[in-house]
């Protein structure tokens, strides 16, 4: 297969994938969901596994005792490389298998490699047979060459910006999750630092009761400081201060 041949078969099965995803996440979700990670409809990631999987088990397409083996491991890799590279590289996680049973590091599961297994024989024995003949005869009228000038530029775009949003979101729920550990810490802490703040407010209007006990604190207005007015009066009562805090008219 040549360069044009392989970039075809990309454009084709990654449309395929987003189809496919589309209508599986939207089943699952009870209403519709846009899959994947990037703008246009559709989802790199099978364009490159599918090519994947034609490169290597089309060879072994004549005995299903070796086909099946290797295509249960071959999307089992495929699956928990591209599963590490994006949640690494980009801080996502398209999918997440740890609520099933049999699964590494949620990146793969026993249940789901099996459907990809599935898949894998439909797609080389049933579905790639009928795009097979479909870039020479694209090549022929002169259709994939601007096909491929078209659309690579549209990809590299759409992956820049995708990227860019990726990158954005992550910062963003970064100082999200560090607002949330703060409010943690600081609920965990109230109780502490309400009785230290207490000590220390009780010290000092203690010292200030002390020193004028028996002075008239002039002009400290309980208007603009009201709680603090309240309570120097109040501790003052039990103080036995007879001359109070002048109010502002």
């Amino acid at each position: 297969m040549d360069f044009d041949q392989l970039f075809f078969y990309f454009i084709i099965y990654s449309f395929l994938g987003f189809i496919l995803e589309t209508i599986y996440r939207s089943i699952i979700s009870k209403r519709l969901v846009y899959p994947g990670f990037l703008f246009g409809p559709y989802c790199p990631i099978y364009g490159f596994g599918l090519i994947a999987l034609l490169i290597f088990l089309v060879p072994l397409k004549g005995g299903l005792w070796l086909f099946l083996p290797a295509a249960f491991i071959l999307t089992s890799i495929l699956e928990y490389v591209t599963s590490y590279l994006l949640e690494k590289l980009l801080g996502i996680r398209l999918w997440d298998y740890r609520q099933n049973k049999m699964n590494i590091n949620g990146r793969i599961s026993l249940k789901f490699s099996i459907y990809w297994t599935f898949l894998a024989y439909l797609f080389i024995y049933f579905i790639h047979p009928v795009f097979y003949v479909m870039p020479k005869y694209l090549a022929s009228i002169g259709v994939l060459v601007w096909l491929k000038y078209l659309l690579i530029p549209i990809l590299f775009v759409d992956f820049v910006f995708s990227v860019n949003k990726a990158i954005f979101t992550r910062k963003e729920i970064s100082a999200l999750d560090l607002i949330l550990i703060e409010m943690e810490d600081l609920k965990d802490n109230a109780g502490e630092k309400i009785e230290s703040l207490k000590a220390d407010y009780e010290e000092l209007l203690g010292k200030l009761l002390k020193v004028n006990k028996n002075i008239f604190i002039y002009r400290i207005s309980s208007t603009k400081f009201p709680k603090v007015i309240k309570s120097i009066k109040e501790t003052g009562k039990n103080m036995k201060i007879i001359k109070w805090l002048k109010e502002d008219k």
